[in-house]
């Protein structure tokens, strides 16, 4: 019975073994996770987490195979025929939960067991059960608490994503858009988007580590479930032997009281029974009697203990579905606040490359117009150029012709020129005068 229970200390721990083969072979990826998760005690305290759990069942375990060592012992002590002495003792020096189980079995060994014993030792078989199912509440309890864990650190990545995101489209309404660089807008918009990531890395490796210790776990669980369950299996069946060979004495004792009666009626013909043969029948009919609600009660704890089960089983597979159904609506939640962030980063990026777009076209208008000015001023400034030479030209000339020129007829002209000019002056303010007045 106890080699068959040695494999669990084998499937117990595998889990978490490759959980640590797996740790050790993507150390610097985890090492990167939290060395770029700007809040990493969530991942910290889903480790510890993992550890104290997995801690506790391979202790509960520990304890299961010393159980099962104990009863191994009894049941090999039962077999070679100990005395009931040496059975008592066994069971009292022990102090594992079976312990009390083993104690009513060398109490009531080497005699017929009456019904109230039956009773008692099918009802410490019974919290037997109870007691090692308690083993399993905190292990059980953290399982459930590494999902919730997961679950928690999503949020709080999702909430921080959801602050970077506003402070991100918050920074825009500041920035001016005609006298901003595109180059540099769009080279700050990168920069700005890494707190987002970062916050939506807490809320991806939370979950996932949450998950994963949860599932691993799990997996423990099981597996030591299994081991208990096997060993209460083999609990109920040392009770059931020990009850059908106080069964079996008690039916050898009244077979051999009534061969002694049914002979001592025989050799007496139809002569009285004494008062012995008398108490002798009234016993076997107590016995009979009291086998028969022995058997009752057997069957009545049979069907109280399989309907408890079936319960447990039900009220398991409910607590099971509703587990399922309550991650299904968290999973659809999450999805539909990722969603929702997709989206605002999506309207956001395709309002900035319109916004980006159209202050490349004003650039680009901006330039030609520069471009055309440029032009011509250039014409106008080619113009002047000639401008001024010919001026340079007919001043030369001027200068020529002054130097050639008699100074008394240079003086003569110009007064000629003068008063050629104040006539024309005169007659343009006549003229000037006669249409104002007309």
């Amino acid at each position: 019975m106890y080699n068959k229970l040695k494999i669990y200390q084998i499937y117990t721990p595998l889990p978490f073994v490759m959980l640590l083969l797996g740790a050790v072979f993507f150390r610097q990826a985890i090492v990167n996770t939290l060395a770029s998760n700007p809040h990493p005690q969530i991942n910290y305290s889903i480790f510890a987490l993992i550890l104290i759990g997995a801690g506790f069942i391979l202790f509960n375990l520990r304890k299961l195979m010393n159980e099962a060592r104990v009863l191994s012992g009894f049941s090999e002590a039962v077999r070679r025929g100990s005395e009931p002495a040496q059975l008592q003792k066994m069971a009292i020096d022990s102090d594992a939960d079976v312990a009390y189980v083993l104690r009513l079995i060398a109490a009531s060994s080497g005699r017929t067991m009456s019904q109230r014993e039956q009773a008692a030792l099918e009802k410490e078989l019974v919290k037997a059960d109870i007691r090692l199912n308690n083993r399993h509440t905190l292990p059980q309890h953290i399982t459930n608490l590494l999902v919730g864990m997961g679950l928690l650190g999503t949020f709080i990545g999702l909430l921080a994503t959801l602050a970077d995101i506003a402070a991100l489209i918050s920074s825009f309404a500041t920035l001016d858009m005609k006298a901003a660089d595109p180059v540099e807008v769009f080279r700050t918009l990168v920069e700005r988007m890494r707190a987002p990531m970062y916050s939506m890395g807490i809320a991806f490796s939370a979950s996932l580590y949450g998950l994963l210790g949860s599932i691993i776990l799990g997996f423990m669980m099981v597996s030591i479930r299994r081991c208990m369950q096997d060993l209460v299996s083999f609990l109920g069946s040392e009770v059931a032997q020990h009850v059908e060979f106080s069964l079996a004495r008690e039916q050898s004792g009244i077979a051999a009281g009534l061969s002694t009666v049914g002979g001592q009626v025989a050799a007496g013909g139809e002569a009285r029974l004494d008062g012995e043969d008398v108490r002798v029948l009234r016993r076997i009919e107590e016995r009979l009697a009291e086998s028969t609600r022995m058997q009752e009660a057997l069957l009545r704890g049979e069907r109280e203990e399989f309907a408890r089960q079936r319960g447990e089983f039900i009220r398991s597979l409910s607590e099971h579905g509703s587990s399922v159904g309550q991650f299904n609506v968290e999973l659809q939640r999450i999805a539909a606040q990722l969603g929702a962030v997709l989206n605002s980063l999506e309207r956001g990026g395709v309002e900035l490359r319109a916004q980006l777009h159209d202050d490349l076209s004003s650039l680009i208008r901006n330039a030609g117009d520069q471009a055309r000015d440029s032009a011509a001023t250039g014409d106008l400034m080619v113009r002047l150029a000639d401008d001024s030479a010919e001026a340079r030209r007919l001043l030369l000339q001027i200068h020529e012709r002054l130097a050639t020129t008699d100074p008394q007829v240079i003086g003569s002209e110009l007064a000629r020129v003068l008063r050629l000019a104040i006539q024309d002056g005169l007659a343009s303010g006549k003229s000037g005068a006669g249409q104002g007045a007309g």
